[in-house]
């Protein structure tokens, strides 16, 4: 299976780690101890399984620790109510079966345009559906899972959640 060219590898991934420090921050703002881990990049394409994340924001909360994936799209948004699309990406099929190790509580979905957010629940992962999509940035095919907007949830849904687990 061919990847993406090292550059847009790349590209998207310092892309991917700016993003995941607004919505580390957007979570701080409301009170949260948060780790967002620093960018490391792969030295070749070899070392995929190595690189896997395990998860790219880490909640600590008195507890537990919740673990958070954030992916950003180039969508405009308020919240999930208003996404125009019925079903949104989660991952790529391959990608997310590597995080077996540490699977991630949630996503968050991240606008690119306007930094508005709303969250994937991954508790309701039996309902994703698989489908065959092509990927414009990467330029290529692959197996992806989708959610139905309607299992989206908004990021105060996000909080008031997080702090009943506190």
């Amino acid at each position: 299976m061919e990847l993406e060219s090292e550059e847009i590898f790349i590209s998207e991934l310092r892309k991917g780690h700016s993003y995941q420090l607004v919505v580390a921050k957007h979570l701080r703002d409301r009170g949260f101890n948060v780790e967002c881990g620093e960018l490391k990049i792969r030295g070749d394409v070899s070392k995929i399984n190595q690189f896997t994340d395990d998860g790219d924001i880490k909640i600590n909360l008195t507890k537990r620790r919740i673990i958070v994936e954030v992916k950003s799209r180039n969508v405009l948004f308020n919240d999930c109510n208003d996404f125009p699309y019925d079903t949104i990406f989660v991952d790529r099929v391959n990608t997310w079966k590597r995080k077996k190790k540490d699977k991630p509580h949630a996503i968050i979905i991240i606008s690119q345009i306007n930094n508005n957010m709303f969250v994937i629940p991954v508790s309701g992962e039996s309902k994703w559906i698989v489908e065959t999509r092509y990927d414009t940035v990467r330029n290529y095919t692959r197996e992806y899972y989708l959610v139905k907007k309607e299992d989206l949830k908004s990021i105060d849904e996000f909080v008031v959640w997080l702090n009943q687990q506190n």
